[in-house]
């Protein structure tokens, strides 16, 4: 108990300029993790309402939306599992052009 009364004692008789100069160094950080705070706030309120714009558009225009994302895939699926010809005419020239070992 001694010792917080002697730093009391220091800061009442050092005046307004003591207690000053001690909060002073503890301000500078408190500051600074305000703002840093104050910017997640910022990027999280961002994100957000980007997240509200991505997540609207397809809900006012589903049928469109869901057009837009399927037709990619519907087109790679086409391309995949069509016969083409030229698949066969290679098939063909590597059996006769085989060799045995």
């Amino acid at each position: 108990m001694g010792h917080a009364t002697d730093e009391w004692q220091k800061l009442s008789d050092a005046g307004p300029g003591g207690i000053l100069a001690k909060v002073e160094a503890y301000a500078a950080v408190v500051a600074k993790w305000l703002l840093v705070q104050m910017g997640l706030v910022g990027s999280f309120a961002v994100h957000l309402i980007l997240m509200l714009i991505v997540c609207g558009l397809p809900y006012g225009h589903g049928e469109r939306a869901v057009g837009l994302a399927t037709a990619p895939a519907s087109r790679v699926w086409r391309r995949a599992t069509a016969p083409t010809s030229c698949t066969s005419r290679v098939s063909r020239s590597a059996r006769s052009h085989s060799v045995s070992w």
